[in-house]
């Protein structure tokens, strides 16, 4: 693995104290309704699939549009299920268990739990688990497939060797994920059901269920 350092705008920045524009700055105007001041800060790919998506009714997406089935799911779970994904045994868990059964919303929940050492991205990280249904222990120790999401002409020429090459099954078609072992077989179900529950977040509900066994890759 390798990092890529980050330029311009910094990480988690608002509009207001960004020097330039960051992807959470421009979710941060279209969640104020800023449609316009948000496209125009967009690289023009983006904004075209960004236009593509609107129009489907696929987008924006926000975590608001779901925060009564996310606190539905958090009111439903006992303290263990809370414990489990407390990968540090740090007692985290066990605040957002409380701060659960005594706020009312999202933010609320997240506030009563945060302290000086929960930042609030593992506190939303752990909640977005459990909305999911993941835990640390349901994942495999190590990647069991490459699944192929989009691919131009490099690409594709690249998939050609890869076939032969690559030490594991590389998918283009979720139908083959049937002939892989439990593992590999697990969790792409597990992708699958969080790409079920995301469309819960559409502005239109469109999507029904197993949207990911229909989705073949990109390749114009």
């Amino acid at each position: 693995l390798f990092t890529i350092p980050r330029t311009g705008a910094a990480h988690d920045v608002t509009p207001e104290n960004a020097g330039g524009y960051s992807a959470s700055a421009i979710r941060h105007l279209l969640a104020e309704g800023r449609r316009a001041d948000a496209l125009s800060r967009m690289v023009p790919a983006m904004r075209a699939v960004y236009e593509a998506e609107e129009t489907a009714g696929r987008a924006p997406v926000f975590a608001a549009a779901c925060e009564r089935a996310i606190l539905a799911r958090l009111r439903s779970m006992t303290p263990a299920e809370f414990d489990a994904l407390d990968t540090g045994h740090e007692g985290v868990g066990q605040r957002l268990y409380n701060a659960s059964r005594n706020a009312a919303t999202l933010d609320a929940v997240l506030d009563n739990a945060k302290t000086k050492r929960y930042a609030y991205a593992r506190l939303r990280r752990m909640v977005l688990w459990a909305y999911l249904g993941l835990t640390p222990a349901k994942l495999p120790a190590s990647v069991p497939y490459l699944r192929v999401l989009a691919a131009n002409g490099t690409g594709r020429a690249l998939l050609g060797r890869m076939r032969k090459t690559a030490r594991l099954p590389v998918i283009t078609k979720p139908a083959a994920i049937r002939s892989l072992f439990p593992d590999a077989q697990r969790l792409f179900e597990t992708e699958s059901r969080a790409a079920d529950l995301y469309a819960l977040a559409y502005p239109e509900l469109t999507e029904a269920c197993g949207s990911l066994w229909r989705q073949n890759p990109v390749m114009p």
